[in-house]
């Protein structure tokens, strides 16, 4: 502050953080009620995201319990989720080293595309927003994927 301030004497407080709520982080942890394999989790998925196609990493044989859900860009959270208990991540954006790393200690991935784990989350917002807020919601109609499967 003295370097941006040099000129004058600055007037400063001191607040100790005291958050009293827990931290969550950036995704989500939760068991099924029942096991699927990893090709029929992959498939429910992509029906759900209305997708054109996934990629997935790991054994489709392998029976999904627990799975750790990271929209976005959450592919450098598979050894967490593994740390986890998780036995499959979906996320978007799996960049191919990462996937072979996922491969190596044997997590499974399910990338589902940047676009489509984010794209739901308009429809859920704009539903919240008008339910809690005297505000005019307008949800975009734009589709922003940039990219185009052929």
């Amino acid at each position: 502050m003295l370097k941006a301030h040099p000129y004058e004497e600055v007037a400063y407080d001191l607040y100790k953080l005291e958050n009293k709520g827990s931290s969550v982080g950036l995704g989500r942890i939760a068991t099924l009620n029942e096991s699927i394999s990893l090709r029929e989790l992959s498939i429910i998925i992509k029906q759900k995201l209305n997708m054109e196609h996934i990629r997935v990493t790991g054994n489709l044989n392998d029976k999904i319990s627990k799975v750790a859900v990271v929209t976005g860009s959450g592919a450098d959270m598979f050894k967490k989720a593994q740390r986890n208990g998780a036995d499959v991540l979906i996320t978007g954006d799996m960049k191919y080293h990462d996937a072979q790393d996922a491969l190596d200690i044997g997590m499974n991935v399910i990338d589902c595309g940047h676009f489509d784990t984010e794209n739901i989350f308009k429809d859920a917002i704009s539903i919240y927003l008008t339910n809690i807020e005297e505000i005019d919601v307008i949800k975009s109609d734009i589709d922003l994927n940039p990219f185009k499967i052929i």
